[in-house]
Order: structure tokens, then sequence, then C-alpha cells
């Protein structure tokens, strides 16, 4: 498991984040998670980091893990974003952005044994091109 998260955590992704459950008795569940956090925002670079950035190099540790296959590339292809005009209360249009991507990946370990894996998305939408 060890030498499972150092492969994990030399990729350069935004961020990490580890979890594992605390029980009220002060003791620690089994179950320890790594959350890695994509830094690409936009359509385009979402659909890079799957081609040759840190998209890729997660899964390809995942497929060497036996916790993806292939296919697990075409995730990046769910990525999209979109602007479309909106009429107002005033009757004015402005533009409403609406954004689908994947954001984190998850791997997991059960009792020290890898258990499946968790890609996450993030819908966001918003008057404002800020998340693109």
């Amino acid at each position: 498991m060890i030498s499972q998260i150092t492969e994990v955590l030399r990729i350069e992704p935004a961020g990490f984040d580890y979890q594992f459950d605390i029980y009220p008795d002060g003791t620690m569940g089994k179950i320890f998670s790594i959350e890695i956090m994509l830094k690409e925002r936009s359509e385009k670079s979402i659909r890079k980091s799957f081609e040759k950035g840190a998209a890729l190099q997660i899964l390809d540790l995942m497929r060497k893990y036996g916790l993806a296959e292939e296919k697990s590339r075409l995730l990046g292809e769910f990525t999209f974003e979109r602007s479309v005009p909106v009429e107002l209360k005033d009757g004015s249009l402005a533009p409403f952005h609406l954004g689908f991507r994947p954001k984190w990946f998850k791997i997991r370990w059960d009792n020290t044994k890898l258990v499946p894996a968790k890609c996450y998305f993030l819908l966001q939408a918003a008057f404002e091109e800020t998340f693109f």
C-alpha cells in the first residue's frame, strides 16, 4: 500500500485530499482514500490532460493497479462547456454558462487492499464565465 501511495503522490495535480474515518472512541477506520484533484478547468485543457497530462497519469496508475480499463481514457470526452443566451426579467439577454467536467479521482484501500476507484464530475452553472 505504501509503495502505491508513493506512486500516486508523484503525480502533479491541483491537490490531494486524504480521507479516513475517525470513530467516537478515537480509533481509525480501515478505509483510507486519496482524492486527486485535477487542476485543468477548460474543456480543451481537460481533454489534453486525458491525452498526456495528470489525468492520463492517474488513469495509467489505476490501470496498473487493475482499477481501470483502457476505455477509462474516454472520461475526458464527457467534458463540455456551453454558453446560451437567457432572457432576464427585464427582457435583456445574458449569457448563461454551463460546464461539466471530471474533477476528482479517488483511490481507496480497505485494510491495505485496493478497492474500486471513483471518478467525480463537477457540474457548474452561472451567469459568469469564471469557472471556464
